[in-house]
């Protein structure tokens, strides 16, 4: 895909695929909804709708069977080069049973979302071997007001453009939270200061895989559960205050499942937590990884914060724990290897 920049021709510009895959947000706010097509529509793209992408069905957009519809048409659609998700919410497993791989094999191009997303990438990365990017979806970063936050919008530009690397690093100060997307707008611009850790030094390369540690959680036992041997895991939460029993829970089930002995290192996602609570998630996993003692960091900037990073996964990358950044050579190639 061609890099994007605003004002371009009719002819050069990139189609985006809009789709709901569970939540009905772009219903319930229709003009934070059509705030992020206009925002799309200005950095260059041009911006095509799911049949469902506003409608609502209850506490989702639309049957489970519709929501796949819409993603297999972007699939189809050859005007479309990456499809982005609206929202996340609880319910995109629902769609797995209906997604059509023959069309989505058969048209490789990314999709992008965060959250519950999480589910719909691993099944696309598995199934159809392709790149796909935990990362802003419309409804969030692209619908902020009165513009995107500038990382959120750079990340997410570049990993469409045409240079030879790519690279993820913190970010000083995090977006407070916004006012209820009921409410008229208002610019978020309260700042808070950011806390990042070298939770244990060294380097790794590795195929990057993850998202949000809570959707991942509902792939278990199916066959789109990721293989994690020599893979980089970039894992955040729902939750803005750090859950200690929940992170332990996390810890001992991956650690009796054997992922943690597979890893060549682990990412966790910025939050706003305090420096004794980055203190008790690193004791944790430094003793789930003492026999490998692979390379972890704390606060790389994606998932449920604002700004955002956006990251490739099924892709490999090199954690550089040390200089706290992870590093991507472009094109971005496939190279995850199924059990």
């Amino acid at each position: 895909m061609n890099g994007m920049k605003e004002n371009v021709s009719e002819e050069s510009k990139i189609g985006i695929g809009l789709v709901t895959p569970s939540a009905p947000a772009p219903a319930l706010f229709s003009n934070r909804f059509e705030r992020g097509v206009k925002c799309l529509e200005h950095m260059g793209f041009n911006v095509k709708r799911g049949k469902y992408v506003s409608t609502k069905d209850g506490v989702t957009s639309a049957s489970a069977i519709k929501r796949a519809e819409d993603i297999n048409n972007m699939y189809a659609d050859e005007e479309v080069s990456l499809v982005m998700a609206t929202i996340g919410g609880d319910y995109s497993a629902e769609i797995l049973p209906y997604l059509d791989w023959e069309i989505i094999r058969a048209n490789r191009k990314g999709f992008i979302g965060y959250s519950d997303i999480t589910v719909l990438l691993h099944a696309i990365g598995i199934m159809s071997q392709q790149v796909v990017f935990y990362g802003p979806t419309l409804m969030t970063e692209m619908s902020e007001y009165p513009v995107p936050p500038q990382l959120s919008k750079e990340s997410f530009l570049q990993i469409l453009d045409e240079k030879t690397s790519y690279e993820v690093s913190p970010c000083d100060s995090l977006l407070a939270k916004g006012n209820d997307w009921a409410l008229p707008p208002r610019e978020r611009n309260t700042f808070c200061p950011t806390f990042h850790k070298v939770i244990r030094q060294g380097q790794a390369r590795g195929i990057v895989l993850g998202g949000c540690i809570e959707a991942l959680e509902r792939l278990r036992g199916t066959k789109f559960w990721p293989c994690f041997k020599n893979s980089i895991m970039v894992i955040e939460t729902v939750d803005d205050e750090f859950d200690e029993k929940k992170w332990r829970s996390f810890v001992t089930d991956y650690t009796n499942m054997g992922v943690f002995k597979e890893l060549s290192g682990i990412v966790i996602g910025q939050k706003m937590w305090n420096e004794n609570s980055v203190n008790s998630l690193s004791t944790m996993l430094l003793e789930a990884t003492s026999d490998t003692k692979i390379p972890i960091l704390y606060g790389l900037p994606f998932g449920h914060i604002s700004p955002i990073a956006t990251i490739p996964l099924f892709t490999s990358a090199v954690l550089d724990a040390d200089s706290m950044k992870l590093e991507y050579n472009k094109p971005f190639k496939y190279e995850y290897i199924k059990r």
